[in-house]
């Protein structure tokens, strides 16, 4: 029978490496921040973090900035902030 009394056992890795990047961006200064500031303040290669990049910039929860490029949140992220007021208007 697993032991469900450690958390940890049941996070996807990759799954907690993209929060963790859309936490720095949303930290970050209104002009975004850079790939090369992702890699260092996440702890990861520049190679695992473009493709984190990438892949929440071609879902729309980042957006890229240019000149640069700088990333910086994207809409989605608006939508489903807009999605969960109206939900838990909803429930309350």
């Amino acid at each position: 029978m697993p032991n469900d009394s450690d958390p940890a056992r049941y996070t996807v890795q990759s799954v907690a490496k993209a929060l963790r990047v859309i936490d720095l961006v949303a930290a970050a200064p209104a002009e975004g921040v850079t790939l090369s500031d992702v890699a260092r303040q996440a702890s990861m290669s520049k190679s695992a973090a473009y493709g984190l990049v990438r892949t929440l910039v071609d879902a729309g929860v980042l957006r890229a900035i240019e000149p640069g490029p700088r990333y910086a949140l994207g809409l989605t992220l608006v939508r489903l902030g807009d999605q969960a007021g109206r939900d838990r208007k909803s429930v309350v």
